[in-house]
């Protein structure tokens, strides 16, 4: 016989404001990570529109094509794990977008959330081939304007040890 010794689930609740210095500024926790792909364009700390008290991060508009991302530290995921946020958007019809990627690998691969884990705030709709992030799901559309809350259930992955998540404009 065996047996293996477990002590009682512990839930824990990560709040990002994006007030903090963490991970070079504008962010509370450490391992956040931004990055152009293509495009001389990075995500932006920015004071114009929020849902915390001053501050958000921003994609800017660009004239053409380009690719950036907004990286969260890795976290676990077990049964129940919720995602929340807030924000607003306005692309170029589906020529633009922007979609919420998952990685258990800790970034190694990523895949977009399915339409089934949102539970509010899901995607729009499918963006046009073309860009660098094509034929995916995502938000398109839309008009810059007071923030609008997002939920997804990230129960699908339950067991994930190693998840990211990235915003990908």
């Amino acid at each position: 016989r065996n047996a293996t010794t477990r002590g009682p689930d512990i839930l824990r609740t990560i709040t990002e404001t994006f007030e903090g210095s963490q991970s070079g500024g504008g962010f509370d926790n450490p391992g956040w990570q931004h990055a152009a792909l293509l495009g001389p364009n990075d995500w932006v700390w920015s004071t114009v529109w929020t849902h915390s008290p001053l501050h958000a991060w921003l994609s800017p508009s660009y004239s053409s094509t380009a690719d950036r991302v907004l990286v969260s530290p890795s976290f676990g995921i077990e049964a129940g794990t919720t995602l929340s946020f807030w924000h607003t958007y306005e692309f170029d019809g589906c020529w633009d977008g922007g979609t919420l990627e998952i990685s258990i690998d800790g970034g190694q691969s990523w895949e977009v959330l399915p339409d089934s884990a949102f539970t509010m705030g899901g995607f729009t709709g499918t963006l046009y081939s073309g860009s660098p992030i094509g034929n995916l799901r995502g938000w398109c559309e839309g008009t810059l304007g007071p923030m609008s809350e997002v939920r997804a259930d990230l129960s699908g992955w339950a067991g994930s040890s190693d998840a990211r998540l990235r915003w990908h404009a």
